[in-house]
């Protein structure tokens, strides 16, 4: 037997490799605040020796998202861990490796699927769509934006699906331009809508590939687009939804572990011994303004 396991997943995780890693948490909720500017005032002129009157103050807005708990669980038998190891793919070491794989996989989907934050047990964290509130196109219909609860993220109501062009790509990123004076450097959409996105017009005058080990590239396999606000970079995931079209400035957004990624013992029941892998965190958007959603796309 060959010392060699032939794995066939997609095992990179483009979202997650992207965004920075924040400070511990220190309690089940992890909170923050959220502050802007006040809007221009074109009418700001006063007269000479005006008498100044105190201004009133808008506080900042307080945020929380809630941590949530995600495990993966090995049992494998004492034959198995007295075989040869690396022929075995049922030995303890492999499958803990696995598990590890595949619990990337899991945080992975979980940060990109639509989540309200939910302090019951058991716990959950909003996930990245359902902070997204500002910049927003979506496809009408039953859809209803996403919203805060006592600080908490509450996930949009999906709306009806239609087709991926790039009017909506414009609409988001002006969108996001006229909040902030700059765009989000990154669209992360699913498989099909990528290549829905290559048929653009034009297009193939404006597009260039990326190499994933080029210097200064994010990770993962990417394309540029340059449009009217400078380049966005275009990466396929396969972890989220088709429908979700994800405009993401990776130094807005961080993952805030609890209790980093650990293997726990269950201990030997019979002829078999047990263990778990565990991790407890949640995802903080520093402000949710700075991203975007192009939201209820077509999947096929």
């Amino acid at each position: 037997l060959e010392g060699v396991i032939n794995r066939v997943a997609v095992e990179e995780v483009p979202f997650s490799a992207n965004i920075g890693s924040g400070p511990r948490a220190k309690n089940t909720r992890h909170s923050w605040e959220l502050d802007t500017l006040a809007t221009p005032d074109v009418t700001n002129k006063r007269n000479e020796g005006y008498n100044i009157a105190a201004e009133a103050v808008v506080q900042p807005t307080k945020v929380a998202n809630i941590t949530q708990i995600m495990t993966k669980a090995v049992q494998t038998s004492g034959t198995s861990e007295a075989v040869d190891e690396v022929a075995s793919a049922t030995s303890r070491s492999v499958q803990l490796v696995k598990k590890a794989l595949e619990l990337r996989r899991d945080r992975e989907a979980i940060y990109l699927y639509p989540q309200s934050a939910d302090a019951a047990d058991p716990r959950a964290m909003g996930t990245f769509p359902a902070w997204l509130t500002t910049n927003v196109s979506n496809g009408g219909g039953a859809y209803s934006a996403a919203t805060l609860s006592s600080g908490l993220p509450v996930k949009a109501t999906d709306g009806t699906k239609r087709p991926f062009t790039e009017t909506i790509v414009k609409a988001v990123l002006q969108s996001c331009f006229k909040v902030r004076g700059r765009v989000p450097k990154v669209l992360m959409i699913g498989p099909f809508n990528k290549g829905v996105f290559s048929t653009f017009a034009g297009i193939a005058s404006s597009r260039f590939n990326i190499q994933k080990d080029a210097p200064t590239s994010i990770i993962g396999a990417a394309d540029v687009y340059v449009g009217d606000f400078g380049n966005l970079t275009v990466m396929p995931n396969t972890f989220q939804r088709e429908r979700d079209g994800l405009f993401i400035d990776f130094s807005m957004v961080s993952a805030i572990p609890l209790r980093p990624m650990a293997e726990k013992d269950l201990g030997i029941t019979g002829d078999s011994i047990g263990s778990f892998l565990v991790t407890e965190g949640t995802l903080k958007v520093h402000n949710e303004a700075a991203h975007g959603i192009a939201a209820d796309l077509n999947d096929s």
